[in-house]
């Protein structure tokens, strides 16, 4: 594994390369040509060290002797080699960048377990590192920042490889594809940062002169640490549509900040430009930007959420300022809910007409067949309980509710019992009703009908829309079997088939949503 990791690196950066290698770019100076490669020696160091780690989580055995030694050697020669040809802007600089490699280590260690999955997932880590370090080393070299298409090509990659891990038994946790990718994050700005602007105080070449290449990104000039006065300013955010939109004042760019990195935090403000605890919103130069609303949860009265925004002014290598302007945004029920990604599973509306004839029996052994779809009202003949006065009111409340509120829902699944499709009808939601047997009380798979409620709650729904579920009580089910009449639970699935419980909301109090 060690080795198809090492292949896999090394076949992005020669693509990377190459796809770049016919361009019309003036001649790289030595200066490029060093940085570019301690870039590259870095990231085969990220390959090498994490290969030692991730064998060891895999046979449950300690590292290898001599394993981290044997990467922390080649890397140090790499950084010597570079040196000794001249025009490096900065030498002595590897002891940093072991160090910033044993941070990270220890940082993603922290989030996996030992076993096949903790393994994986911290290969997958090693691998987006060492990509986003290719992509700068391609910017450095075309004297450009890093193209926002090769980073992102790295994030899809890393996004893809990452939940084929999730779905490998054993994994400590699951959806923890942002924790890690934030970690991975910094530890690139930062390593990248002391190799193209000299941060974490590395000697400068006294054969290098201040600016050896006029470029837009700082890569090479020994003054670009950040001033106090590099931070942005009037960072604030608001709730567009869906989406949290930011904006801010960009920083001097006499500083030498002219790219900002931007934190989000949940319940506690970002404490710096590396707090690990935090998710990457953004890193680019620019005086905006969007973070999606899929991403947040809504603030209720069981859960207070209040998300903690901080934007850095940085260089373009990634070397932050700690200042920076902070602001705080708390998402409501209806703003998330008009955003889509919802799950929610009502119980049918208020129901006392007749009575379910559970003696004709299940679908299976009954010989009047449908008898739960009947819509009869005469308790004389009816063989199931309908929707009352109050369950038509509620139900036709709810659904006028959601198009005053203008949440969307695509898709609609109810039980086949007729005050379940009947109060799915009066929500008038739009999308075609689908009728489930595996939510339908008593008649098919009742031992299983709980599972089946909860598979369903944790399937992600189409872009931009919600699921809305018309089932029943009367089971042994967690918290669905709580629901009182035309009551919703709401759930926000998490990708992998399993959601987060997020709020209950009684009928009544849909007009009045915030």
């Amino acid at each position: 594994m060690a080795s198809s990791l090492r292949v896999a690196v090394s076949t992005v950066v020669a693509l990377v390369v190459a796809a770049f290698a016919a361009s019309t770019s003036p001649a790289a100076t030595a200066a490029q040509r060093c940085v570019a490669g301690k870039l590259d020696a870095t990231a085969r160091a990220v390959a090498a060290h994490v290969s030692c780690q991730a064998r060891a989580l895999e046979t449950g055995k300690p590292v290898r002797a001599g394993c981290h030694a044997s990467a922390d050697s080649r890397l140090d020669a790499a950084f010597a080699r570079l040196e000794a040809r001249g025009g490096c802007p900065f030498v002595e600089d590897e002891g940093a960048v072991d160090a910033a490699i044993d941070e990270l280590l220890t940082a993603l260690l922290g989030t996996q377990s030992p076993g096949r999955c903790g393994a994986a997932k911290l290969r997958v880590a090693g691998q987006k590192a060492s990509n986003a370090l290719a992509c700068r080393r391609v910017g450095v070299r075309r004297e450009e920042p890093p193209a926002p298409a090769c980073l992102e090509k790295a994030a899809e990659r890393f996004l893809a490889a990452f939940a084929r891990a999730d779905r490998r038994s054993g994994c400590m946790a699951a959806g923890d594809a942002a924790a890690v990718a934030a970690i991975v994050d910094l530890f690139v700005a930062n390593a990248a940062g002391r190799i193209i602007d000299g941060a974490a105080s590395p000697t400068p070449s006294p054969t290098a002169t201040a600016t050896p290449t006029a470029t837009a990104t700082p890569t090479v000039s020994a003054t670009a640490t950040p001033s106090v006065g590099g931070a942005p300013a009037d960072l604030a955010v608001a709730v567009d549509a869906d989406h949290a939109a930011l904006t801010w004042t960009s920083p001097d760019p006499g500083s030498g900040n002219t790219h900002v990195r931007v934190l989000r935090r949940l319940n506690e403000a970002p404490a710096d430009p590396t707090d690990v605890a935090a998710a990457l919103v953004f890193f680019g130069a620019a005086s905006g930007a969007s973070d999606p609303l899929s991403e947040l949860l809504p603030t209720t009265s069981g859960t207070p959420r209040t998300y903690h925004y901080a934007a850095f002014g940085c260089t373009a290598g990634g070397v932050c300022e700690s200042t920076g302007s902070r602001t705080t945004l708390v998402p409501t029920l209806a703003q998330v809910l008009r955003a889509g990604g919802y799950v929610l599973h009502w119980r049918h509306a208020a129901a006392d007409v007749c009575q379910d004839n559970l003696a004709l029996g299940t679908a299976a052994t009954t010989m009047s067949p449908n008898w739960w779809k009947s819509c009869d009202t005469n308790c004389a003949t009816a063989t199931a309980r309908q929707l009352n006065a109050t369950g038509v009111t509620q139900a036709t409340t709810i659904g006028q509710a959601f198009d005053a509120l203008g949440i969307p829902v695509g898709r609609v699944i109810s039980s086949e019992f007729c005050r379940n499709v009947t109060t799915a009808e009066l929500m008038d939601f739009g999308p075609t009703i689908e009728l489930d047997p595996d939510v339908t009380y008593f008649v098919h798979d009742e031992p299983g009908r709980c599972a089946a409620s909860y598979a369903l709650i944790g399937s992600v729904p189409a872009a931009a829309t919600n699921t809305a579920i018309i089932g029943h009580a009367g089971f042994t089910c967690a918290l669905l079997d709580q629901l009182a009449w035309a009551e919703a639970a709401i759930f926000k699935p998490d990708g992998l088939g399993g959601a987060t419980f997020v709020a209950r909301v009684v009928a009544t109090a849909w007009d009045p949503l915030e």
